[in-house]
């Protein structure tokens, strides 16, 4: 009986592992993703959308040089990360990543992708990032579609 146990026990964390690396789902089929819109003290913009699963199409509007932090939930050590698709050359798109917090010696663990996006001149753009193998050519798990209004 404590074999079975433990079998069960190690199943259910494998299940919640990769539900958490793959972002889960509601009950009714939609995103888990977190979603903030926010500013910092120096005046950039923070958009935490946190897990994605299908599309996630957001709008927002900023001034020429605000900058828009874009953090996006991501583990490379899968093979997948957040893919930047062509956009306009107005505007600027930088990332870093940033491991969670674990024990050393774990592996598979996961982490965030922050994107800084800056536009230089006035204009409506389109920006497209898809969370995918960049190697593989299937349709990616996950795309944002981010839509700027940039004024003067």
């Amino acid at each position: 009986m404590a074999k079975i146990m433990g079998v069960a026990a190690v199943m259910l964390v494998v299940i919640l592992a990769f539900a958490y690396v793959h972002g889960g789902t509601d009950p009714d089929g939609g995103s888990s993703a977190i979603s903030k819109t926010s500013e910092d003290e120096a005046g950039s913009v923070i958009m935490d959308i946190g897990n994605v699963n299908g599309t996630e199409e957001r709008s927002i509007q900023i001034k020429v040089g605000e900058k828009i932090e874009l953090s996006l939930r991501s583990n490379p050590t899968t093979g997948y990360g957040w893919v930047v698709m062509d956009h306009d050359s107005s505007i600027s798109v930088d990332s870093k990543y940033a491991t969670d917090a674990h024990e050393p010696g774990m592996v598979g663990v996961g982490g965030t992708e922050t994107f800084s996006i800056v536009c230089s001149q006035s204009g409506d753009y389109t920006l497209e990032l898809e969370y995918k193998r960049s190697w593989e050519s299937v349709d990616p798990i996950g795309k944002v579609i981010l839509h700027i209004a940039c004024s003067s």
